[in-house]
């Protein structure tokens, strides 16, 4: 009666008829497996995909980053040693031959403060004249007033970091926003680093100037469309390109507002697996 049961259990199952053993019925298993996976692929190949290129546009540091206290102290030894070991710069070459001068004429004229103090003059003078001008030099505050009043509209913060534009775009009928960045469909026969070109041209003006670096993207991202489209989905191919001048200007409507954030800021925009993309990539 057992046995009669369990021969039933195996015929609902799918597994063949009663007499495959394990062995076969794991291989079946796959086969069927293999041919979903083979119909879903077909289905996605059948279907079309709108390419698009993307521009990742960075503006480099201007200046260099503060150091950390370990990093104060190891500069000071290496000043130290730099010091210690360094040969006599032209003025100190120039004093020794002035006090050893003074030293001859005192030996020789037997007037000894008069000549010192006459001799001595010029390279004190310099010595002067070099500390006041230290004293005016000023060093330019690394805060600006864009990060004092959390501009992030200006590329005038976050001097000693990089910086890179996002834009918030309108894409679906509705007018829903997004932030992303600059990107555009591609069209004829262009390449997708001239798609990618013509995304900065036409969403940020064509005053803004840029070099792109290489003809190949630096990474790419799909996803699929709602229903009701023409297409399967998007597959986004991503540019980088470092900022040279000029302004962004929202040249269509498609574009409410623009950014520039560092790549910390990024995670405040994207959603936590296309922030990964990008932080794999440009983490300092």
């Amino acid at each position: 009666m057992a046995a009669s049961l369990k021969i039933c259990r195996l015929a609902q199952l799918g597994l063949g008829k009663p007499k495959l053993n394990l062995k076969q019925s794991f291989s079946k298993y796959q086969t069927l497996r293999q041919l979903n996976s083979v119909s879903k692929t077909q289905l996605e190949q059948e279907k079309k995909w709108q390419l698009h290129g993307a521009v990742l546009l960075q503006r480099n540091p201007i200046v260099s980053m503060e150091m950390n206290p370990f990093e104060v102290k190891y500069q000071d030894y290496l000043d130290e040693v730099e010091t210690d070991k360094s040969l006599y710069s032209d003025h100190e070459l120039y004093d020794a031959r002035v006090r050893k001068k003074s030293l001859e004429k005192q030996e020789a004229e037997k007037t000894k403060k008069k000549s010192k103090e006459d001799v001595l003059l010029t390279a004190a003078e310099l010595e002067d004249a070099w500390r006041k001008e230290r004293e005016q030099f000023q060093l330019t505050d690394r805060t600006t007033d864009a990060d004092k009043n959390n501009d992030s509209t200006s590329l005038d913060r976050k001097l000693e970091k990089r910086l890179f534009l996002i834009v918030k775009q309108k894409w679906s009928p509705d007018g829903k926003t997004y932030w992303s960045f600059p990107h555009i469909q591609r069209q004829g026969e262009e390449s997708m680093r001239e798609t990618a070109e013509r995304a900065l041209r036409t969403y940020c003006g064509e005053g803004i100037k840029a070099q792109f670096l290489g003809n190949a993207p630096v990474t790419y991202e799909k996803y699929k469309l709602p229903e009701g489209h023409e297409e399967y989905g998007v597959k986004l191919f991503f540019f980088k390109a470092d900022y040279q001048s000029g302004e962004v200007v929202h040249s269509t409507k498609q574009i409410v507002d623009h950014k520039w954030v560092t790549i910390e800021e990024m995670a405040e925009y994207f959603k936590p697996s296309t922030y990964e993309i990008f932080y794999e990539i440009f983490a300092e």
